[in-house]
């Protein structure tokens, strides 16, 4: 009987082992794709911040009729690009300029008609 006992508990030694070893497999799995997401989304940072600051330096240059006409390699390279980031930054603009309107809108809207003091019952002011 004593030999089944420490059968049985060497068996058990082997499962706790082996199932250790899976699971420190498995976090060291788990840490390295932690790790590779977050150098992904550093690594895209790091180009939207350059994107940024590149725009604004390019935006410069565009304001004159020679990058329109010259035929430099790289200004034909970046040409289309900026062009177009232009156009959709302009048209974002657009938008937020309208959404600000509403906004002004509004609180003229409400600075002119909404007020506890001017309101007569509980029921207006609670409107306002």
């Amino acid at each position: 009987m004593a030999t089944n006992n420490t059968d049985t508990s060497s068996m058990w030694d082997n499962v706790i082992a082996s199932a250790t070893k899976a699971a420190k497999v498995a976090a060291n799995h788990a840490k390295l794709h932690a790790d590779l997401l977050v150098t992904d989304r550093d690594m895209h940072t790091c180009k939207e911040k350059n994107g940024v600051e590149m725009y604004a330096h390019l935006e410069a240059i565009t304001s004159t009729q020679e990058f329109y006409v010259a035929d430099d390699r790289l200004i034909n390279v970046l040409r289309p690009t900026l062009i177009k980031a232009q156009r959709e930054v302009a048209a974002y603009e657009r938008k937020r300029d309208a959404m600000k309107g509403k906004v002004n809108m509004a609180e003229a809207n409400r600075s002119g008609t909404a007020s506890i003091f001017s309101a007569a019952t509980i029921g207006e002011k609670i409107m306002n």
